[in-house]
């Protein structure tokens, strides 16, 4: 959609359903809805209203503008909490994304609000000094999944380095 390969609409709510979570539409006018997304301990709640500046410009919300606030709301949920089921990679709603977009480091803010750079050193010297083959890489890759698909940066610098023994 727009040039961005992602789930979309029905797609989006039926790979998250999927993966074992529930999906349930709250407080539902003709201009608003609260979409709780939940799995056992896990909840996740936001609100989509027709008044959002990035629904403006929207064609469905013409025709079909309960499906797409509802859309929305799911989109947002899979933007900020759950992107690690799509494969690590925020949205460009999200932070880390226009940070990884831009070059920088992924950075993330702690408790205390001290930013901090979200990154394992031992993987990022590892991948920018890799010289095995493919399968060791993959190897590599699935004892490291859980950093590296829960960090932009270091799935940015993953899919370079494949890229770069593929080609080699």
């Amino acid at each position: 959609m727009n040039g961005i390969i992602k789930p979309h609409g029905d797609k989006m709510i039926g790979y998250i359903k999927s993966n074992g979570y529930d999906v349930q539409y709250l407080d539902e006018t003709l201009d608003s809805v609260r979409v709780v997304i939940s799995k056992g301990d896990e909840r996740y709640e936001e609100t989509a209203k027709s008044s959002e500046q990035i629904l403006q410009n929207s064609k469905a919300i013409k025709f079909a503008k309960q499906n797409k606030l509802r859309f929305h709301a799911v989109r947002k949920i899979a933007s900020f909490h759950l992107p690690h089921l799509f494969m690590g990679c925020g949205d460009d709603f999200t932070s880390e994304f226009r940070d990884w977009d831009e070059g920088q480091s992924v950075k993330i803010t702690d408790k205390d609000g001290n930013t901090v750079v979200n990154m394992d050193e031992g993987i990022v010297e590892y991948l920018e000094t890799f010289e095995g083959d493919s399968e060791e890489l993959e190897a590599f890759f699935l004892k490291n999944k859980n950093k590296i698909i829960k960090n932009v940066a270091l799935t940015s610098l993953y899919g370079k380095t494949k890229a770069r023994i593929e080609d080699a």
